[in-house]
């Protein structure tokens, strides 16, 4: 129960942070006119214009000019790409889409723009007549990647409730109040259960054997492989709360930052668990040689796993660790600290 209140009261602390020091992606002060003359206007066309204060389905559709259908189907479509984004957490930098009108991409050579790597089905297209859309590829997926970014049986929920859960106190909804509250909640019931299954189940199943390196891989995942379990149905399923794009951003940092931290735990307690079956198999022989090394090598794994759980992290959140990593010799550097002790131990016994 406390590990219950302590996540909720966070998470809570998180989104009221994150809302009130981040409105809405910055926008453009932009004229009504060359709506769709490039990438930047015709991004700023799509956005701007279905947000409250300024919605103008007019401009919106012109975006969605190589959509099938009328008017109102090319309005859902607009509606559900946004949509997306916002729950996916895809925040737009203007200032890196190409405002140049006969921009190509580098790579194939087409008028086309990709706004994001994630997303590559999505991109803008230059037309005939020299306005840029979002392309027949995008538009036909576009119900796709709603179906797969918002569970239906979720979303039916949300559409069926009474009015007064659209209702907002400090900028969220009533509804995603609750929807949030049984969303960690059933993320921790779910944890519960897999650990029980992992500590009932395959715990028996390893004690039964004459080995205790087995038991001792238990001991060491049973923690952190949970916390995994939790990050990865959290990530999987926090764009149904539908949050405004900022708040769905940062949370996707936090639950994929969780995710790894977890995993580096995990390989962290796996070389915990090598480096003792190293000692076991090496408390058989008679030389000394191979008892100084396993600390060695305990240490410099448990540093390696720590340098490189930190430089996913940094990489996965856009930052250049190559330059880093080129820079500290991380092979040497690992070596070097963990063997300082061990060596002078060795050396001393010579």
């Amino acid at each position: 129960m406390g590990q219950a209140k302590s996540v909720l009261f966070l998470f809570f602390v998180f989104i009221f942070s994150s809302r009130t020091s981040y409105s809405f992606q910055d926008q453009p002060v932009q004229s009504k006119t060359n709506l769709l003359a490039n990438p930047q206007r015709a991004v700023h066309t799509f956005l701007h214009w279905q947000q409250s204060g300024h919605q103008n389905p007019d401009y919106v559709i012109r975006t969605m000019k190589l959509a099938e259908g009328g008017k109102n189907q090319k309005i859902e479509l607009a509606d559900q790409l946004l949509k997306v984004l916002d729950a996916r957490g895809l925040l737009i930098n203007y200032e890196s889409i190409p405002s140049n009108p006969n921009y190509t991409d580098s790579l194939s050579g087409l008028p086309q723009y990709i706004l994001f790597p994630s997303l590559p089905e999505v991109y803008l297209t230059k037309t005939a007549q020299n306005e840029w859309v979002f392309s027949e590829t995008t538009v036909s997926s576009i119900p796709e990647l709603y179906e797969n970014t918002f569970s239906s049986w979720f979303t039916f929920i949300v559409d069926s409730l009474p009015e007064w859960a659209y209702s907002e106190w400090m900028g969220i909804q009533v509804w995603q109040y609750l929807g949030v509250f049984i969303w960690l909640l059933a993320g921790l019931i779910l944890m519960k259960i897999f650990t029980f299954f992992l500590d009932n189940y395959v715990r028996r199943m390893a004690v039964k054997t004459k080995f205790k390196w087995d038991d001792d891989l238990i001991d060491s995942i049973e923690k952190p492989s949970g916390y995994i379990f939790l990050a990865a149905f959290y990530i999987l399923t926090y764009s149904n709360l539908q949050f405004t794009v900022n708040i769905s951003h940062f949370l996707s940092i936090l639950l994929e930052v969780a995710l790894s931290a977890s995993v580096v735990w995990l390989f962290y307690n796996l070389a915990e668990v090598f480096a003792k079956y190293l000692g076991v198999l090496t408390s058989k022989t008679d030389t000394a040689l191979d008892d100084q090394l396993v600390p060695l090598i305990r240490k410099t794994l448990r540093f390696f796993v720590i340098v490189m759980g930190v430089i996913a992290i940094l990489q996965n959140n856009g930052y250049n660790v190559a330059s880093l990593i080129a820079g500290l010799g991380i092979g040497g550097l690992a070596v070097a600290l963990a063997a300082r002790e061990t060596l002078a131990n060795f050396f001393g016994s010579v």
